[in-house]
Formats: structure tokens, C-alpha cells, sequence
């Protein structure tokens, strides 16, 4: 049976061989991820590197659910040290690539749960890779250490269980961009699943999550210098893929003040903006699955001082739509001269995405796995 193609570089399936990072089926499983948030938005929480906790590579997805997170940063605030992050939450596609690697001899993966079944997939898992250090303080604060032959991994059993939704997500991503091929919205993990999956874009589907309407976009990078030197100005360019279904145009889809809407910025530059609330509009007609630029200047403040901002997309006299695009621009007599020109740019910063937040679906119960 033809269970569709992609128009990507690759699929999930073609790094059944070729890979041993998880890393390969990021931008799939940063869709699933948003998916599962729209299914269930106050289940997951995002959870930060720094104050102890270090990501041990950047196919870590920063997830756990809440109850999950603060026994962790609890446990590591009491330990104190740095605590090595190997895997947090994790989707069904990175648990494919790891039972098949596993099932291979491949990658020195040693123990590896179910497609679906795993605690992974669930938010209420770690894999620790100092784990010796952290056996003590970790159960001190919930999170149990007992899965044999599988040491560095840890289980927060007080969490609910909500496996099956990564699953959900990604069926529901799947059908959202193949109307002619849909499959069952159940969150069980079988082979009309599985043959999808093996045949999605590893980077991601042309439509992400949360696609309710018209107007959708998914935050793919941003570039802004380290820092700003007081009264200067900084180059910056924001780029976000278009998941919705209708076309971005230069003079009708603008990047604006957020959090809360329509404000004055204290970024504003007065000869480079639209407006004081009105960042950018896209450099060029985008599109659904192209990702479009937003190319501005900031002005910074004239005292040193670090400034959090907030801005999102808007289709003019239609809609606020897409992700909250958090920009944090540390003002400095320390930047370097001349780096933080209008033409100049500079090293690239990440940006916080925060992930948007539907309706819960229902979805069977299972028994406990890992």
C-alpha cells in the first residue's frame, strides 16, 4: 500500500541506518511536541538549561510535566553540581529510531521501551548521563531509579500518565497534511502509524501544529548580536515558517508588540519600524510551508540594562496568530564596537518558543510502562 511520500531531503525511516542522534528527527518531533501541547496544554513544561542543569547534546526536548519539573530542579538545588541531561521528553518519532537502532545492535543503546509505551513519551522521564551522582538526590525527590539494565534512566511515577498523545499528535500532523491518505486519530501505535511515520519529513511536515485556521506560523530562528551598546542600533531577522493556509504579503502580515498587544516598544526605531507597535511586515509573499523573514533594526535604550520583549505575528485587521517570538537584548557598554550596526549583525541568540495551547482530546488510559 502507498502510504505517501515526502518532498523533504529525508524521512524518518532513511535514518534507521545511518544515524545514532535523535537529533536527525528534531524538526518532526518539535511539531509532535507542539501538538501534544495543543492537546493537553497544561500537561508539559518547558525546563531550562542553566542553575545546575546542562543538556547533554541538542536533540534534548526540555519538557517533563510540572509536578516532573519542579522535583527535579528541587533535587538539583539541593544536590548542588551540574546534572547531565541525555533525554527528556521524547517523541514517537525518536523512540522509533531508538528501538530500531537498539533492535540493530546499533549505537550502544541498551535497553529501549515499546514504540508508544515508553515513559519518554509521556513527560515523566529522564536519562541522566552522571546519573551515579544523582541516584540519591533524585529519589529524595520522586523521581525512582529502577528500570533494570537501564541505568541512567529515572521515572517520575506521581506524574499522570499521558502516553499515547505524542502518538495522537503525530497522526493528527499526518492527516492535517494528507487529506487523501488520512489514518485513525487514536493514540495507538500500529502499523498504519507506523508506515506514516517511517515516511514523514524528518525535518518536519509543510503544515506543524495547531493549525485551526487560515493564519498559523512556527518559529524557526532568530539572528541578534550578544549584545547592544547603549543608544546604537542592531540588526535583526526573525525567521518563521508559515503552517497556515493562506499566503503571507508584504503589507498585510506584520511582526507585532506582544504580551500585551499593540504596545509601544522600547525597541522602537523610528527610522526602520512601521510603527511603534508594528516591528516589521514580511520581507517577501510567503506562501503555507515557506518560512518568511522579518528584518529589522532595534534601537537600544541609552542606559545598560537587559531588556525581555515580546512580539507575534499579525495579519492586519484579521488576526494575531503563531507563536510568541521572546527576544531578550542585554544593553552593554561591553559590546563591541561597530558589531551592533544597522548592517552589521553578529552571532546568533536563541529564542524562547512558547508552545500554543488548544483544546484537551480524550484519549485511552494505559497501564504503566516504560
Amino acid at each position: 500500500m502507498d502510504v505517501g511520500s515526502s518532498e523533504h531531503a529525508s524521512t524518518v525511516g532513511d535514518h534507521v541506518a545511518s544515524a545514532c542522534s535523535t537529533e536527525v528527527v528534531l524538526g518532526l518531533s518539535r511539531q509532535i511536541s507542539n501538538e501534544v501541547q495543543c492537546l493537553t496544554p497544561d500537561s508539559f513544561t518547558k525546563f531550562d538549561e542553566g542553575n545546575g542543569i546542562v543538556f547533554s547534546g541538542s536533540a534534548v526536548l526540555p519538557y517533563l510535566t510540572p509536578a516532573g519539573k519542579r522535583d527535579l530542579e528541587a533535587a538539583v538545588a539541593a544536590h548542588g553540581g551540574q546534572i547531565s541531561i541525555n533525554s527528556a521528553f521524547r517523541t514517537v518519532a525518536q523512540q522509533y529510531l531508538l528501538v530500531r537502532w537498539h533492535d540493530q545492535g546499533r549505537c550502544d543503546i541498551s535497553a529501549a521501551a515499546p514504540v508508544g509505551a515508553s515513559n519518554h513519551e509521556t513527560g515523566r522521564a529522564l536519562d541522566v548521563g552522571n546519573w551515579g551522582d544523582w541516584t540519591s538526590a533524585l529519589g529524595n525527590q520522586g523521581w525512582a531509579h529502577d528500570v533494570p539494565g537501564d541505568e541512567v534512566h529515572f521515572d517520575h511515577l506521581s506524574s499522570p500518565d499521558l502516553r499515547g498523545y505524542d502518538v495522537l499528535a503525530f497522526q493528527r500532523l499526518w492527516n492535517r497534511n494528507h487529506q487523501d491518505d488520512m489514518i485513525d486519530e487514536d493514540g495507538l501505535y500500529g502499523p498504519a502509524t507506523e508506515g506514516r511515520l517511517v515516511n514523514s519529513p524528518a525535518d518536519g511536515f509543510a503544515m506543524g501544529a495547531c493549525n485551526n485556521g487560515p493564519y498559523e506560523g512556527e518559529l524557526v530562528a532568530a539572528d541578534l548580536p550578544d549584545m547592544v551598546a547603549p543608544g546604537s542600533r542592531a540588526h535583526v531577522v526573525v525567521k518563521i515558517k508559515n503552517t497556515g493556509s493562506e499566503t503571507w504579503r508584504q503589507g498585510a502580515t506584520f511582526l507585532g508588540t506582544a504580551a500585551p498587544m499593540d504596545r509601544d516598544s522600547a525597541l522602537y526605531d523610528p527610522d526602520n519600524w512601521v510603527a511603534p507597535n508594528r516591528v516589521a511586515t514580511v520581507s517577501a509573499e510567503t506562501r503555507s510551508g515557506e518560512t518568511g523573514e522579518f528584518d529589522f533594526t532595534i534601537l537600544a535604550p541609552g542606559q545598560e540594562q537587559v531588556l525581555s520583549e515580546t512580539f507575534k505575528l499579525v495579519e492586519d485587521g484579521v488576526s494575531w496568530f503563531g507563536p510568541p517570538v521572546e527576544l531578550e537584548v542585554v544593553v552593554s557598554n561591553d559590546a563591541v564596537s561597530g558589531s551592533c550596526s544597522a548592517a552589521g549583525g553578529g552571532p546568533g541568540r536563541p529564542l524562547a518558543l512558547a508552545l500554543v495551547a488548544l483544546a484537551l482530546f480524550p484519549l485511552r488510559r494505559r497501564s504503566r510502562l516504560r
